[in-house]
């Protein structure tokens, strides 16, 4: 079984992960990143009105997506 960690947690990252689980179902992924969250950079402007968690998704939600 291949074991692979994808370092950042931005666009690229998920996207490689995504990309990884479709053509290795098996593989052992990791990821990489310092926050527990991923930041969607096209909403921060959203922040001026609504509270930072509007543009927050957690690793842990992202994982389940990819796994189901």
């Amino acid at each position: 079984m291949a074991r692979i960690a994808v370092i950042g947690g931005g666009f690229a990252g998920l996207a490689a992960l995504v990309t990884l689980r479709e053509r290795l179902p098996e593989a052992d992924l990791t990821l990489l990143d310092a926050r527990s969250h991923h930041v969607i950079r096209t909403r921060l402007h959203e922040r001026i009105r609504r509270p930072e968690t509007c543009c927050r998704v957690d690793f842990s939600l992202t994982a389940k997506a990819a796994t189901s």
